[in-house]
């Protein structure tokens, strides 16, 4: 399956992004890719391990989107996990060469098109606290902190449980 996101969306996208985003569901061969794009986009603690990597693309509860300009070389990535009416985002990761291009943005609205499309009513994600920019950049779409979650990553480095109303978020 292939999805393609239109180039502007007026809540989350800016409106000088050109080509519009285009995410398959990841496969079993994207799994050394996807290992690289861990690799480049996290510190080792923030890392998902192999077998956490392999059961995401085995278990039907979970989806894998990936982003790739030329096949073979993944961009960006988004694990979504559903459980009940909430979905998960287990993990956004862009490269650190394609950050800044608004494809974060796109996976955002896709993973909540996908919650909606699920029949979900509630995003969550965590987020580092040792990284206030990308804390304030999930509020700006409409996360809010609802939990502190005391080493997470490890000892002394926290992490945030955050929420969105999935039913609120795409309109915003």
């Amino acid at each position: 399956m292939q999805a393609n996101l239109p180039a502007h969306s007026p809540s989350l996208c800016s409106p000088t992004q050109s080509a519009a985003a285009s995410f398959r569901r990841a496969v079993p061969d994207d799994f050394n890719a996807l290992r690289l794009l861990e690799s480049d986009s996290f510190e080792t603690a923030r890392r998902d391990s192999g077998e956490v990597i392999r059961q995401s693309l085995r278990n039907p509860l979970h989806e894998v989107w990936v982003s790739e300009e030329s096949p073979g070389e993944i961009d960006a990535a988004l694990f979504l996990r559903r459980s009940g009416r909430t979905l998960r985002i287990h993990s956004l990761a862009v490269h650190p060469s394609h950050q800044g291009r608004g494809l974060g943005n796109r996976l955002i609205e896709w993973a909540l098109l996908r919650a909606t499309a699920l029949g979900c009513n509630r995003a969550t994600l965590e987020a580092d606290l040792t990284q206030p920019a990308l804390v304030d950049w999930y509020e700006r779409r409409g996360f809010r902190q609802v939990k502190l979650l005391p080493g997470y990553y490890g000892p002394d480095h926290d992490a945030c449980r955050m929420v969105l109303s999935v039913g609120d978020s795409i309109s915003r």
